[in-house]
């Protein structure tokens, strides 16, 4: 494997198992107060809404998103509460990736979920899932003879990429298990997804912010311009549409963004997405798609990103 994509790898997996919970130069003490606030809310609102079979919104991508964002939360009052909430939701996800069908974008955020509970707790399912996965894979031409690779939410179904940068987190969280991938399938996926270009407009930016991300989990430099011009734009007016903007922070991260003409960029994420919370503690998804749980849960995963240890310790913020 690549040198640049294995790091890239690690980068991902240390950002899933620590909850991102890194330095986060430029965020004020005000702005990191608030941002403490606002994710301690809507923390309460998501355990207040757990169905009695484990699940929020009775959806496993959902409940895994959830379950992610909980897991992350730094030292959170009523822990023995939380821990109750997470073995349930833990339960749920078992039952529901041990009995397919699933599509792959949903199947690949319970991957997410189920790895970042415990790798070795849950290995004979996140082998099972990822064979499942990689059976929603496409190999396709593209323009000038090109070998294309996508992910489908079904065996049958179309090359998708949404589902593609859904599928590949996936990937990436079981890399270690069989079947494995080889480098020139990477590196197919990487030339669909520098094929499939979206707009950075309000009705695809969260696409655009996911294709970003996936091209730098894939060992993309940020300054590639596949990935350097959509990431600017995105960076200076962040999107308050909770996945745009989860799928935004993570890809900072990963970009190393804190200097150079992108920094700040932690602060304008967070107050993007303080101007979008409403008066529950929760969030919408953009146009009412996706559940309100599942937006809230990413709402918290890109302030937990953005603000980093500082969400954990305001005190840090202070010079």
């Amino acid at each position: 494997m690549h040198v640049l994509f294995r790091q890239t790898v690690t980068t991902l997996v240390v950002l899933l198992a620590a909850g991102a919970l890194g330095a986060a130069d430029g965020v004020g003490l005000s702005v990191v107060l608030e941002a403490r606030a606002a994710a301690q809310r809507g923390q309460d609102l998501l355990l207040t809404q757990q169905r009695a079979d484990g699940s929020w919104a009775g959806d496993p991508a959902t409940t895994a998103q959830v379950l992610i964002c909980l897991e992350n939360a730094p030292d959170p009052a009523g822990e023995a509460r939380r821990s109750a909430v997470i073995v349930s939701a833990v339960a749920y996800l078992r039952r529901t990736v041990a009995a397919p069908p699933l599509a792959a974008d949903a199947l690949a955020a319970v991957l997410m979920a189920l790895a970042r509970d415990g790798i070795a707790a849950h290995r004979d399912l996140l082998a099972s899932g990822r064979a499942r996965l990689l059976g929603c894979a496409r190999s396709l031409d593209l323009p000038e003879g090109r070998r294309g690779l996508a992910f489908a939410a079904s065996p049958d179904g179309p090359p998708d990429p949404w589902v593609t940068c859904a599928g590949l987190d996936g990937l990436l969280v079981t890399s270690g298990l069989e079947p494995a991938w080889t480098r020139a399938e990477y590196a197919a996926l990487t030339a669909y997804l520098r094929a499939n270009v979206p707009a950075v407009a309000s009705g695809q930016a969260a696409l655009a912010a996911a294709r970003v991300r996936a091209l730098l989990c894939l060992g993309v430099s940020p300054a590639d311009p596949d990935v350097a011009g959509p990431l600017a734009s995105l960076a200076q007016s962040p999107p308050r549409d909770p996945a745009a903007a989860f799928a935004l922070a993570e890809a900072l991260s990963l970009a190393r963004a804190d200097n150079g003409p992108l920094a700040g960029w932690r602060e304008r994420v967070i107050e993007a997405l303080l101007d979008a919370q409403q008066g529950d503690g929760g969030w919408s998804a953009a146009s009412g798609a996706g559940s309100r749980d599942g937006a809230t849960a990413l709402a918290l995963r890109a302030i937990q990103v953005a603000a980093g240890r500082q969400l954990a310790d305001a005190e840090s913020a202070l010079p």
